[in-house]
């Protein structure tokens, strides 16, 4: 919820600090491909090529490994390039030769795709934040509703090549007790890691500095609308010599309190070694107004909104959704076709995805 770590982010930098800020602007390395693909190329100080959209992230992970020379002097760190990045790409907005409306158009898209979040210290900015949700708030639009948020607890950076996929098929059978089912699909694309240690690890040659290809320790969140009971789960039994602590942690989905309006959470620890996949499933009873009534025309209608996790691209998602028996359609998705008595979609989570039926 970042209206939540903004105002974290604003504490902890006034500890170190004789003020606080206005507010708190995140983005991710997708806002940089995107932002160098419509103003093109720019000059970094003592990059000797051209940075753009096809190679920014590359320089990045690079400049995270010090030449000898480097290693060498007290005064290299390896967040200096943030700098570095930051003025070239500053000198070529303002030079004049960038089409403002170019830029217009691509800030709202990756708002849209929340590669941006913003929060501001001010009564009306967050007010039209809010209403096109780009404050990253996690939020419900009354009826059905799930978030899947991945977070990595490794000390590396493997959800790079990390693969994301989910399916969620609810049963509207029973409209007096409707269920759902969620499976989360994880696979670590790593390779050349034989075990799995959290703490003294063996990294990969030349990946000392900037660890990609190892295991993928996550901590996995599912947010639900209010009122969602979790009636099964199938928790990963880990072993305790994978851990930091060399404890095993419980095998269990923790019942999260954060606080959040209109939403329930669950938690699980997973681990993905290498060159695996992970599934994981969750079978819920929903609470009886995700299916609300029209009763100026004797409808029904079912509302889901499935809201995507900032910093990802296009996790793609299956949704199905099984009518009662003696239901009719009155209007389908986008994209989405009926097979018999169920509703199917193949789609993605490059935006937050509403349907209603």
């Amino acid at each position: 919820n970042y209206p939540t770590a903004a105002r974290y982010a604003e504490q902890l930098y006034s500890y170190t600090s004789n003020h606080s800020v206005d507010g708190v602007i995140a983005f991710d390395q997708q806002m940089l491909v995107e932002l160098l693909s419509v103003i093109g190329p720019i000059q970094v100080e003592g990059v000797d090529y051209p940075i753009d959209a096809s190679n920014v992230i590359a320089y990045m992970r690079a400049a995270k490994t010090p030449t000898p020379e480097e290693a060498a002097s007290p005064e290299w760190n390896n967040k200096a390039f943030i700098n570095k990045i930051t003025r070239a790409l500053m000198g070529k907005i303002f030079s004049g030769d960038v089409e403002l409306e170019q830029l217009a158009t691509l800030f709202v898209k990756v708002l849209n795709e929340h590669h941006v979040l913003l929060q501001v210290d001010n009564s009306v900015i967050t007010s039209i934040l809010a209403k096109y949700h780009w404050d990253g708030a996690v939020r419900p639009s009354g009826g059905d509703f799930v978030m899947v948020v991945d977070t990595n607890v490794g000390f590396d950076k493997t959800n790079a090549v990390v693969e994301a996929s989910e399916d969620y098929e609810v049963d509207l059978t029973k409209t007096t007790s409707p269920q759902a089912s969620l499976t989360v699909v994880r696979t670590n694309k790593s390779t050349g890691i034989d075990a799995c240690h959290h703490w003294d690890k063996i990294r990969a040659e030349g990946e000392e500095n900037y660890p990609i290809q190892d295991c993928y320790w996550n901590y996995l969140r599912v947010y639900v609308a209010k009122g969602t009971f979790l009636l099964d789960a199938t928790p990963q039994s880990i072993p305790a010599d994978w851990m930091i602590l060399e404890k095993s942690p419980p095998a269990r989905v923790d019942v999260l309190d954060e606080k959040i309006d209109g939403v329930q959470g669950f938690g699980t620890m997973q681990v993905v070694p290498a060159s695996t996949s992970l599934t994981t499933h969750f079978h819920f009873l929903l609470p009886p107004d995700v299916i609300q009534a029209e009763p100026a025309n004797g409808q029904w209608l079912y509302h889901l909104k499935v809201q995507k996790q900032p910093g990802t691209l296009a996790v793609p998602i299956s949704l199905r959704i099984q009518l009662p028996a003696n239901a009719s359609v009155i209007r389908l998705p986008a994209g989405a076709r009926l097979e018999e008595k169920t509703i199917l979609l193949q789609t993605n989570l490059r935006t937050d995805r509403k349907s209603v039926v």
